[in-house]
């Protein structure tokens, strides 16, 4: 049996397309093709051409391995219209061999079948784009691993748009038009290059090696090539990379090395053409014998380790095969709904820049540089290229493209010949830091008729300084300016939506208890220590950054749970008072007991809480009450003084350092109290405030049930309308994805953020599975000095 589908089958469009960028003026779509090829958009609207893109010729960057960023332009005098949908065509015309032109119609299966491209048999993907705040529609999503735990979230994507398009009633109308998801944003982890299971990396290797052809000549430290037992997928490879790179990640055994991979990995990912299928045409894998990979029990290297790596690799290949029935769907997700991208560490390998020491590594040792290295060039074709395809038509963008595309009459890249020429443009160089016109940038923003996106790019700018080598600063604060503050929309009605992976805002029993001790305990690594709060300094610039916004929508993924919460900030005078509301959708395929113990646990009884920030150090003598009172509030239970004394440790100290940002209360001393509301009544123009409030599903139970349209005679199980009406009422641990609409009451503007995820069940088809969501409503208004934080006392209970 092959691991792939059989090279003779092959069509010419092997991913794609995927609609990325969209403005009023330019259309870009993302496509590979099996072939060289010139490619040509059609635009219509009602079965019309409206416009098209020139012939372009796609890159080779393998023997079968071709791809291309196609724009349609249009005049600035005739723009797109808003609550109009348009389709567009592929024309794809061979050029060595030449042959003649095809489009998607051409492609067997593409445009017909069970699930067709455009939603119904025939049909072409379309789009539109919205009218303003009161239609937009967003979606995000992130952390897409194929074996990660429960099923592929992004699935539900395609279900809301067939609920619109796929409608036959509305479809291609104004309805249509603003039912339809107008922007599909994946805020990182779009791949897990570190963390592959032993029974797909295998199916990587080959179909790289076929995609690549001839270029496949890369080497690592002992002239490893790709099919080199030493580096064959399973134990092999995790002792090659423990023994020649200083990589991190907890998971190596089946870790991405070679650009090959990668390349194949996104197509895989993003694709159903290359998959194995069955008789029926359904994606499958091969059976897998654990045994071949993992040492038997009478071997003299057996270890009870390996027991377990066998259970998982089973397990794992369940997940796998799961997540490849669902590769159509997200297919058409990326057909037909325009869609940005910004990595996260997983792109390249866990724990990426975490530390100053994670960085020295990636430029100095050869290894981990060249991993690095190959993430980084294969993210710049899949995910950055079409995020801004402008950047990469000159200049450094295009130099970067130059060197992984073979030139004509030669069979490998100028980057296959000179690996280090790269180095300067990815900003990886051992000699340090790029200089940043030499650099290629990876942030970007998109504007719509009411709003403005900010992509953040928060893994390459990183400060290591402020708050020392083990505490990042995810930007730096010349980044701050140059990525948030300059993109400042000139009328102050505009809506900024940020994009930062990593919440800003986070969950506080995680952030504030579970990780600083786990990195008391095990280490910055081990705890995955990176949130933005880990940096006091810093964290305190950014808000104060956000604060200059007005209003703030943060959209966020990584932590593998969902939520939603929203501050009032107080800044520094003349700030006004500004909201951010904080969105976060993780993960899209990537649940396991710890995010579901999250969503268990929610927020406990916690509601809200009040920060109060201060412009002058706290007095040794103030700063002594202060810390009396804190560490009578950690000891107020003695049960776990241990783990009190840890977080007193861990956290007071921190927030009485400069800048000194303390709890609004509860304090249990009355001098602790009294010193606080002294310094608040100070009233110094350079003192700042905020609160953050965390967000439930304030529906009852019943009217859950009926907006999933679970009536008391529906045939659904008792079990699943038991977790539809009680599952996830806060935090959401199932694999999810999330859905914003904005709506007013009342004349306020607030955001209802839909956490969608499956209901729990053995076995989750997801083209059958009930789908429930939970809805958190945000405000989007101007704080006023009630939201303001006061300084308050642990009540007194009387016995």
């Amino acid at each position: 049996m092959s691991l792939f589908r059989p090279l003779a089958e092959w069509p010419l469009l092997i991913c794609g397309p995927v609609l990325r960028r969209v403005t009023p003026t330019r259309v870009s779509v993302f496509v590979v093709t099996s072939a060289p090829c010139t490619v040509e958009i059609l635009l219509s609207t009602g079965g019309q051409q409206v416009a098209a893109s020139p012939a372009t010729s796609t890159r080779t960057i393998g023997a079968l391995l071709h791809a291309i960023v196609a724009t349609v332009v249009l005049p600035d005098a005739s723009p797109l219209t808003p609550d109009v949908v348009y389709a567009y065509d592929v024309r794809m015309t061979p050029t060595l061999p030449a042959g003649p032109a095809k489009t998607l119609a051409d492609q067997p299966g593409l445009l017909t079948g069970p699930r067709p491209l455009g939603y119904r048999d025939g049909a072409l993907p379309s789009f539109a784009l919205p009218t303003g705040l009161q239609y937009l529609h967003l979606l995000h999503a992130s952390c897409r691993k194929p074996h990660g735990g429960g099923p592929d979230a992004t699935a539900i994507i395609d279900s809301l748009v067939n609920a619109a398009h796929g409608n036959q009633a509305i479809a291609n109308t104004v309805e249509d038009a603003r039912r339809r998801p107008h922007q599909l944003l994946l805020t990182g982890d779009q791949i897990y290059a570190d963390d592959v299971a032993v029974s797909l990396l295998p199916v990587l290797i080959d179909v790289g090696g076929l995609l690549l052809g001839e270029t496949v000549k890369e080497r690592f430290a002992g002239n490893a090539v790709m099919t080199d037992p030493a580096v064959r997928p399973g134990p092999s490879r995790r002792r090659y990379l423990e023994a020649n790179t200083k990589l991190s990640s907890g998971a190596m055994e089946n870790h991405l090395m070679y650009f090959a991979e990668f390349c194949a990995m996104y197509v895989l990912v993003w694709s159903d053409e290359l998959w194995a299928r069955d008789g029926g045409g359904v994606p499958r894998l091969d059976p897998l014998d654990p045994a071949t990979i993992y040492p038997a029990r009478q071997s003299p290297d057996w270890t009870k380790a390996d027991d377990v790596a066998r259970a998982r690799a089973l397990t794992h290949r369940g997940e796998v095969l799961s997540f490849a029935k669902t590769v159509r769907r997200v297919r058409r997700v990326l057909a037909n709904v325009p869609t940005m991208m910004m990595f996260d560490d997983h792109e390249i390998s866990d724990d990426w820049n975490i530390d100053s020491g994670w960085v020295q590594d990636s430029r100095t040792d050869p290894g981990t540089h060249q991993v690095v290295r190959n993430g980084l060039l294969a993210q710049a074709l899949f995910q950055a290229w079409g995020n801004l395809p402008t950047r990469f038509e000159a200049g450094v963008g295009k130099a970067l493209l130059d060197l992984i595309t073979v030139p004509t009459g030669q069979l490998r890249t100028p980057l296959a010949v000179t690996p280090a020429a790269a180095d300067v443009l990815l900003d990886i160089a051992p000699t340090g830091p790029s200089p940043a016109a030499q650099r290629v940038q990876w942030d970007w923003t998109l504007d719509g008729p009411q709003h403005r996106i900010i992509g953040l790019d928060t893994r390459t700018h990183r400060d290591f300084t402020t708050g020392g080598p083990n505490k990042v600063g995810l930007l730096t604060e010349a980044e701050m300016t140059r990525q948030l503050t300059a993109n400042k929309p000139t009328d102050p009605s505009t809506l900024v939506f940020v994009i930062a992976p990593a919440p800003v805002v986070g969950h506080p029993l995680v952030e504030e208890a579970l990780q600083p001790m786990v990195t008391s305990a095990e280490g910055v690594r081990e705890a995955d220590s990176e949130a933005w709060g880990v940096n006091r300094p810093l964290f305190e610039a950014f808000l104060r950054r956000l604060g200059a916004f007005g209003r703030v929508v943060l959209l966020s993924g990584d932590v593998h749970y969902g939520y939603t919460n929203h501050t009032a900030y107080f800044g520094p005078a003349p700030q006004t008072p500004s909201r951010f509301v904080q969105l976060c959708a993780s993960a899209a395929k990537n649940a396991d007991e710890l995010t579901r113990a999250i969503q268990t646990a929610g927020y406990l009884t916690m509601v809200n809480r009040g920060w109060l920030g201060f412009s002058t150090p706290i007095t040794t003598d103030g700063g002594a009450k202060l810390r009396a009172g804190l560490r009578a509030m950690t000891e107020a239970n003695p049960r776990d003084k241990v783990l009190r004394d840890i977080y007193f440790r861990l956290i007071v100290e921190d927030r009485l350092t400069t800048p000194p940002v303390i709890p609004a209360g509860p304090w249990f001393t009355d001098a602790a109290t009294a010193e606080v509301a002294q310094i608040v009544a100070l009233g110094r123009p350079d003192d700042w405030a905020y609160r953050t409030t965390y967000l439930s599903d304030t529906r009852t139970t019943a009217q859950r049930l009926t907006d999933l349209g679970v009536t008391p005679g529906s045939s659904v199980p008792q079990t699943s309308r038991q977790f539809m009406q009680d599952l996830a009422v806060t935090v959401v641990g199932e694999p999810n994805i999330g859905q914003i609409r904005l709506r007013m009451t009342q004349g306020n503007l607030q955001v209802v953020h839909r956490l969608h995820w499956y209901v729990p069940a053995q076995t989750i088809n997801t083209d059958t599975a009930p789908a429930a969501y939970t809805e958190h409503v945000a405000p989007l208004t101007v704080p006023t000095a009630a939201d303001r934080p006061t300084v308050f006392k642990l009540p007194t209970v009387t016995p």
